[in-house]
């Protein structure tokens, strides 16, 4: 027994394990001393893997929680009212149990030069800037006191279209008081007051987050905002054309309080206006965030967690690879009497130093990634941007790194077994190949990639397979979704538009003349009228496109079938999901007090669901809420079916310029697409599957990699053989060309179909959660997939030649 070494009794892993590791620490340092290059790199690998894997998970749970939170940051009002017939706050406030009432009125105006040129057009709306709402981030200058009223708050859009920077003067000119019949009509010449305003501010508001794409054929500055101060209203309001004032309400006695309102209303709006409007728990564009943030964050995570994965493979075959440079010693070890569980403490603690720093640099590396997250839409939603820290997710990270690896060394450093008596299995695949009469080099090279020495199955090409098929899942998977989120927002019939161009203003009844000039135009293919409006459905409030049955360009359809009748309707999915109905069931229709007919009772109206729209997006509502009914269903409800729109598709192929000349030749407006705001959002949010994408492509082809280099170095032995033999250099190169070929055949024979499946199921539940029609989209480019890891595996192949050809065959042939 080697002297100063404690009695060793074979007990392996029962060996009661010492307070002070003597003999284990003194192998395990002279062990290190000669491996340090290759610790400190295990130490940065698990330090870069460990800090990325957190950061995501992190960043995930701060993400799953910033739309919360910017709702909350939100001021909350109870019930709302408008009118067209201008109320001063100050009678408002004189109603029933009102605490607060703030302002937020719409007004039509203009941009115009120095000479008195229109520039474009804005819309403009009221504020008490004294009310602070969170939700606006001020990107430039400072919100305005109430001093002045000719100050203004503008958005990005209105900057970037004016050139106007804080501190501007900006010429606006309103529209005359009697104009309100040329805006009917499409006619937007503005020949009232001009002011001069300047700006401010330049802030980004919720809408601008959350707000539909709109195309239309000529540049008519749609987006620009400006926020005019409450106190230039009621100073000025009486001097041009005024469409109202809404006020949100704080009521004393919360929504109890809204009959109260309701009951003194009349005295201030007079008979025929819109009574109040109480307001949804949230906001009523929700899901315009949710569905975006809800991806980023489920992306997050599984970016992380497959991080983590790849990363904790990555980390066995390191561990492993180090663990087979001490073979020699873990044999020597042995005969002298230490036992298995000597061994292990050895093992880890040869490695723990690289443990801990690998740990501590993970730790460091995720704090200081905490400020880049939330991203995409989340990062527009988070009020509190910059270093924050999850203290569970970090603390459970660092332990996690720091005894996944020196567990793993543990559990690898059990010594093994050279049964000289071993038979090979006669099944490998190596033999399989020569059998069906494949090259000798071919059949090496499947032994060196599939095989160990013993021809049984190699586990670190097992594991290497794995984590490769893990990355072409998640490469797949990601790469579907952004296909799909592409084509959803490129193609206007998968957003609920199959029609070049919609003619006309919601807002105003469409005139007879122009929808017979129209219908008699050569160069329209198909046409139908169209109404938009809000209404109940169940008593719950929804928005209906309702559409001419007899015209030649109907909307679209997900399921079952199009309304034909005036007692059928084709409800939104995410509507659907809301009243608890499925095709067949009946729900009740009312136009009481709704846009269709204001301020009126409308007899209930019973409709039959026959099928889920994808109707276009014409108000506030999004993709998935908007349910279809006929004209004839509104005229059954005692609504007005007069269309303010005509839904048309041109002929022949030259859309772009029948659009312009359609344009030219009415005054109405024409609008060639609205893209839902959950889409647009989603396809600003397509960066983070792309960097999901990019982090596995790059993980497994390290992992591919490493895998084709390690298994080159495990035979290096037999190949020492070969090359005594007279295995030339160049048919060596040939044999570790098939290994890599090989063993990235075998992980794009298992991960390709497993991402066409995975990224198929996945798209099937944004189709459905989104509203749309499914149907997976395979990118043209996931496809380059298959050369790109063949060529990965062909470099590692020549890398790992050079290894072999630089071992000294004399020195190998010694060992073996």
């Amino acid at each position: 027994m080697p002297v100063g070494l404690p009695p060793l009794r074979d007990r392996r892993w029962s060996v009661t394990l010492i307070p002070v590791f003597g003999p284990e620490a003194f192998v395990a340092r002279s062990q290190r001393q000669g491996r340090r290059a290759s610790l400190i790199g295990l130490a940065i690998f698990l330090g870069v893997a460990g800090a990325l894997s957190m950061s995501l998970v992190a960043g995930a749970r701060r993400s799953s929680s910033v739309v919360d939170r910017f709702l909350a940051a939100a001021p909350r009002y109870d019930v709302g009212i408008y009118s067209m017939t201008p109320i001063e706050r100050s009678a408002v406030l004189s109603l029933p149990g009102v605490r607060r009432a703030a302002p937020g009125g719409y007004i039509a105006a203009n941009v115009v030069d120095g000479e008195g040129t229109v520039l474009g057009g804005v819309d403009g709306f009221t504020a008490d800037f004294a009310i602070a709402d969170p939700t606006w981030r001020v990107l430039k200058g400072s919100i305005p006191d109430t001093g002045d009223p000719f100050q203004i708050v503008v958005n990005e859009q209105f900057a970037k279209s004016f050139n106007a920077a804080v501190g501007d003067a900006v010429q606006i000119r309103m529209y005359r008081a009697d104009q309100g019949g040329e805006v009917e009509q499409g006619i937007y010449e503005p020949s009232g007051p001009t002011y001069e305003m300047t700006v401010a501010a330049i802030v980004r508001p919720p809408n601008d987050i959350v707000i539909d794409e709109a195309r239309t054929t000529v540049q008519r500055f749609r987006g620009n905002e400006m926020v005019f101060s409450y106190e230039f209203w009621e100073q000025h309001h009486a001097e041009y054309l005024d469409y109202g004032q809404q006020y949100s309400l704080v009521l004393d006695a919360g929504r109890g309080g809204v009959a109260a309102v309701t009951a003194a209303l009349p005295s201030l709006v007079g008979a025929g206006e819109q009574p109040p409007i109480a307001f949804d728990e949230q906001f009523g564009r929700r899901a315009s965030f949710d569905t975006p943030v809800d991806l980023e964050t489920t992306a997050l995570m599984a970016l992380g967690l497959g991080a983590a994965l790849i990363a904790g493979v990555t980390m066995i075959l390191l561990v492993r690879t180090e663990q087979r440079f001490h073979d020699r010693d873990t044999r020597g070890l042995r005969a002298l009497g230490f036992t298995t569980a000597q061994l292990a403490v050895t093992a880890a603690l040869r490695v723990l130093p690289a443990a801990l720093s690998g740990g501590v640099i993970a730790l460091l590396g995720a704090m200081a990634l905490s400020n880049r997250f939330p991203i995409g839409i989340g990062r527009e939603l988070e009020l509190h941007r910059g270093f924050q820290v999850s203290v569970a997710v970090v603390a459970l990270g660092t332990l996690l790194v720091i005894v996944l690896v020196v567990g793993a060394s543990m559990l690898v450093s059990r010594p093994r077994k050279h049964d000289s008596t071993a038979i090979a299995s006669p099944f490998t695949v190596a033999r399989m190949l020569r059998r069906f009469g494949a090259r000798t080099v071919v059949a090496l090279g499947a032994h060196v990639a599939f095989e160990n020495a013993r021809g049984r199955r190699s586990t670190t090409t097992v594991q290497g397979v794995f984590g490769g098929v893990v990355a072409l899942v998640v490469v797949g998977t990601l790469g579907m979704w952004v296909g799909g989120v592409n084509r959803l927002y490129r193609d206007p019939a998968r957003h609920g538009w199959p029609w070049d161009a919609a003619i006309g203003n919601t807002n105003f009844a469409l005139s007879r003349e122009t929808s017979d000039r129209l219908a008699a135009d050569p160069l329209i293919a198909a046409h139908a009228g169209g109404l938009f409006g809000q209404a109940q459905l169940d008593g719950i409030s929804t928005e209906l496109f309702a559409f001419e049955a007899a015209g030649t360009a109907p909307p679209t359809i997900v399921t079952g079938r199009l309304p034909s009748a005036a007692n059928e309707v084709a409800i939104g999915t995410r509507t659907l999901g809301r009243l608890g109905v499925e095709i067949g069931d009946s729900v009740i229709m009312s136009l009481a007090d709704s846009e269709f007919k204001p301020g009126e009772v409308t007899p209930d109206v019973e409709l039959t669901v026959v099928g889920t729209a994808l109707a276009p997006m014409f108000g506030e509502s999004d993709v998935g809420d908007v349910s279809v009914v006929t004209l004839d269903a509104i005229r059954a409800g005692g609504g007005d079916p007069s269309p303010s729109l005509e839904m048309v598709r041109f002929e022949g192929s030259d859309r772009s310029t029948a659009a312009a000349t359609i344009d030219q030749e009415f005054t109405e407006d024409v609008l060639i697409d609205i893209i839902p705001a959950r889409i647009v959002n989603m396809h600003r949010a397509r960066s983070v599957p792309l960097l999901g994408v990019l982090l596995a492509g790059v993980l497994g082809t390290l992992t591919l990699a490493y895998v084709i280099v390690a298994g080159a170095r495990i035979h290096r032995r037999e190949l020492a053989v070969l090359r005594a033999l007279g295995l030339e250099a160049n048919r060596l190169r040939r044999v570790l060309a098939w290994q890599g070929v090989l063993t990235a055949s075998l992980t794009l024979i298992i991960g390709l179909p497993l991402a066409l499946v995975g990224g198929n199921v996945f798209w099937r539940r944004v189709a459905e959660n989104t509203g749309v029609q499914p149907g997976a989209v395979v990118p043209s480019q996931l496809l380059l997939v298959v050369p790109a890891t063949l060529l990965v595996a062909i470099a590692a192949s020549l890398v790992a030649h050079r290894g072999v050809r630089r071992s000294r065959v004399a020195d190998l042939l010694r060992e073996e």
